[in-house]
């Protein structure tokens, strides 16, 4: 036994700038394959987007839309890659509470869908009451990427921690936008006040120029229809 390991350390002693190679080789390797599974996992295949689902019940069944219509259906549990755009999706039981929301599939937006439906007749309120286990799971899940997507989002947009700004006169808050992450909108009840807000903006250290700024009851008659929006 000795012997051995007098051999295997005489070998090693003898090609140890070969196995330093080897080693280094090997280290950048795992090394690689651990970035690009990180990359598939935030840029699915052909440019879409991984988009993770739970759904209580899980027989419940989801849809997707871009358009009129119930579009496609997704997996109540999994993951979904989706392209870049925005959606309706709904989930729906016999028994339950139908769930509808908009969703915004893009690089800078919360790409989860966790879903407990209510049940509203007796049956569902049995099946409810067997799934407390996964309402509660799902509850976890739901605050967990609500929160990491916050954090997130908080640390590419420092000027949402600072928002929203309320006035008796104007309100400034934000909104997520596919094709501009975040969006500022400024409420103001006249001209004078709008541009108070912005110079509001302005105090709290946010540029606005540096932001897509929309003016939610304001009409530009320059602009056109639905001018002063993004």
């Amino acid at each position: 036994m000795m012997q051995h390991s007098h051999a295997l350390y005489s070998f090693i002693y003898r090609h140890r700038r070969a196995c330093l190679i080897g080693g280094a080789v090997l280290g950048g390797v795992i090394i690689a394959a651990v970035v690009f599974y990180n990359i598939l996992q935030n840029i699915g295949p052909a440019g879409t987007y991984p988009f993770k689902i739970a759904v209580v019940p899980g027989n419940a069944t989801v849809h997707i839309s871009a358009g009129p219509g119930k579009g496609n259906r997704l997996p109540s549990h999994g993951t979904a890659h989706l392209t870049p755009g925005e959606y309706t999706v709904q989930v729906e039981r016999p028994g339950y509470s139908t769930y509808q929301q908009q969703v915004i599939i893009a690089s800078n937006s919360p790409r989860t869908l966790y879903v407990g439906l209510a049940p509203q007749s007796p049956s569902a309120q049995q099946e409810a009451q067997r799934n407390q286990r996964q309402y509660h799971q799902l509850e976890r899940l739901s605050a967990d990427a609500a929160k990491e997507f916050n954090a997130a989002y908080a640390r590419q947009y420092p000027a949402a921690a600072k928002l929203p700004i309320k006035d008796p006169y104007y309100t400034i808050g934000y909104r997520y936008s596919a094709s501009h992450g975040m969006v500022i909108t400024i409420e103001g009840t006249s001209a004078r006040y709008r541009a108070a807000a912005v110079q509001a903006l302005y105090r709290a250290g946010i540029n606005p120029s540096d932001y897509v700024v929309e003016f939610t009851n304001y009409t530009n008659p320059l602009a056109g229809e639905g001018g002063g929006h993004e």
